[in-house]
């Protein structure tokens, strides 16, 4: 199922299996900078982002290399990996939907990890790597989340 807005074609979320067959390209990215340029495409939509990605991993798709542009809602934090579910326009990687970027977290020898994790695997078992991994992610910052949301209770207990 999908929706446009002012020219921007925008899938809603189904499954994975979905969104992966609907994906010409599957590749793994560290975000090198803060994005470089906003593309305002739209009055309603204006948060469509170009960030400059490393490409550590081909999982599916037209081989990017080195470096390229990401295009996407979803912010991208500098240094943080992400597993994209994209297509390839022009020379740039488009990812609109925040469901096509999946953070992978950051860690020290994440690169090197990540690419042996996943080197020499059929695709199906790179991304059920890639899957664990961000919901090991997802996990970690939850569990942030709900130490936060617990100082600030009780200090908002206290100060009564």
């Amino acid at each position: 199922m999908a929706f446009s807005a002012f020219g921007v074609l925008l899938n809603l979320f189904t499954d994975y299996d979905f969104v992966r067959e609907h994906s010409s390209d599957i590749i793994v990215v560290r975000c090198i900078t803060n994005p470089l340029t906003q593309f305002n495409s739209s009055p309603t939509d204006p948060d469509i982002n170009a960030f400059p990605v490393a490409i550590l991993a081909n999982i599916r798709g037209t081989n990017f290399s080195g470096s390229a542009s990401l295009i996407s809602k979803h912010w991208l934090n500098v240094n943080d990996y992400y597993l994209i579910f994209g297509q390839r326009v022009n020379d740039k990687c488009q990812a609109l939907e925040d469901f096509r970027v999946i953070p992978l977290g950051r860690d020290v020898n994440s690169a090197g990890e990540i690419t042996n994790s996943i080197a020499g695997k059929p695709e199906d078992e790179q991304l059920q790597i890639l899957f664990k991994r961000g919901l090991d992610h997802a996990s970690r910052q939850i569990q942030e989340q709900q130490d936060e949301k617990q100082r600030l209770e009780g200090a908002v207990k206290n100060s009564i």
